[in-house]
């Protein structure tokens, strides 16, 4: 699907301790979707970029927005995490679904799972549901 085609992305991933990963994703995401770069190229052009931009966004999530908040939730010194554990974390996420110009009364809606991201192209916003 073209990226003038898209108003809404909602990507549904079933598990609640990556809350700080889909907030940042989304994020970036929107703001890269909605900007070209600095050379006036479009990056995503297509729902096949955006998922493998989104998809590659979750290590660098996991281990600079996950693991250094854990640092300052558990009050401990940050240690770098394992590439083996950004791997096994990131494994995680090989079963989430996309799901294009949606709404709230389609019936995949209700399927979200505590850390559904929805991608709003239309209001320039993203947030967890």
């Amino acid at each position: 699907m073209r990226k003038e085609e898209i108003k809404k992305i909602m990507i549904v991933h079933n598990h609640n301790d990556f809350v700080r990963v889909w907030d940042w994703i989304g994020k970036v995401s929107l703001m890269s979707i909605t900007n070209d770069n600095i050379c006036g190229c479009k990056i995503l052009e297509d729902s096949d970029d955006i998922e493998k931009f989104i998809h590659s966004l979750l290590p660098t999530a996991i281990e600079f927005i996950q693991a250094r908040e854990d640092k300052y939730a558990n009050f401990c010194r940050y240690e770098d995490i394992s590439k083996d554990e950004v791997a096994r974390l990131t494994e995680y996420f090989k079963n989430i679904r996309f799901k294009y110009n949606f709404d709230e009364s389609d019936d995949d809606w209700d399927f979200g799972g505590s850390e559904t991201l929805i991608i709003d192209l239309e209001k320039n916003e993203s947030y967890i549901r």
